[in-house]
């Protein structure tokens, strides 16, 4: 068996959210939310729970939900996402007011 690149995974969840974007633009709502969802699951993995980087995963997840209709699941990643922001950058900073 062949032993991944510490940052493969990382990539690999990159990818992920990636795809998740793009089929909510192509309007396909399973798939994006599956791969959003997927791209979280393999960052909260390989990330420490209060990572910065969660942000963007709870964001295009929280994003995905919101454009398929389900608000209140959406507001969950929102609000993980806004947290985490404000933990790390502030409350005054750029991310955080985007989250809000």
């Amino acid at each position: 068996m062949q032993s991944l690149h510490p940052d493969e995974p990382m990539r690999a969840a990159l990818c992920m959210r990636q795809l998740g974007y793009i089929c909510e633009q192509a309007r396909q709502p399973e798939k994006s939310l599956y791969y959003a969802q997927e791209a979280i699951r393999l960052a909260r993995q390989h990330l420490p729970p209060s990572a910065p980087e969660m942000v963007e995963y709870l964001t295009t997840a929280g994003y995905v939900l919101k454009m398929n209709g389900n608000l209140s699941q959406a507001q969950v990643y929102y609000e993980q996402a806004l947290h985490l922001a404000t933990e790390a950058h502030g409350h005054e900073h750029t991310t955080v007011a985007t989250i809000l």
